[in-house]
């Protein structure tokens, strides 16, 4: 047989080789996470911010009233079927607006249009109302003086048949053929 070898083993160096590889090793991990982090937010910036950024100057500017669309291609498929189906809403928006600022200036012609042929109406009315006024008080002018007239013609058609066989016909033969000039 052979011998016992017998030793003695200190476990130390060992644990101290240990603890060092695996502080290196987290701090590696680690490192690599911090990476991993940031190239996933300056991803996730290009991806994903820039475009909704885009989206929300598209926004301002629409309610600015400005319907101007700008191309732009996204890698990531839904933003880019969002900014497509924006951009298609944005140019609909605008076309509508032209449509309706056109609408209401046609519309805003024909209103002035008509207000002119109120007021010409509403004229035409005024002069038919002031002739109809004098048209009125010339009918009163007239009744008025025709009373009195009438009271005269019926005076004189009276003194001319008394006075037909009056003695002062016979003196002044001049006065049945004045009576009978006023009629």
């Amino acid at each position: 047989t052979l011998g016992k070898v017998v030793g003695v083993f200190d476990p130390s160096p060992v644990q101290a080789a240990l603890s060092r590889l695996l502080l290196e090793t987290l701090g590696v991990l680690t490192l690599l996470i911090l990476i991993g982090f940031g190239a996933a937010y300056v991803a996730l910036g290009k991806l994903v911010v820039q475009p909704i950024q885009s989206l929300v100057e598209m926004t301002r500017q629409v309610a600015e009233k400005r319907f101007t669309v700008p191309n732009a291609e996204f890698p990531v498929r839904e933003i880019s079927l969002l900014w497509n189906a924006f951009s298609a809403m944005v140019r609909e928006i605008g076309r509508f607006n032209s449509e309706l600022e056109r609408r209401v200036a046609d519309r805003t012609r024909e209103l002035e249009l008509a207000n002119e042929e109120l007021r010409a109406a509403q004229e035409k009315i005024v002069r038919s109302e002031k002739l109809a006024a004098i048209g009125q008080l010339a009918s009163s002018v007239g009744h008025e003086l025709r009373n009195p007239l009438g009271a005269i013609h019926n005076t004189m058609y009276y003194l001319r048949d008394a006075l037909q066989d009056s003695d002062l016909a016979r003196q002044d033969p001049n006065l049945l053929e004045f009576l009978d000039h006023a009629d």
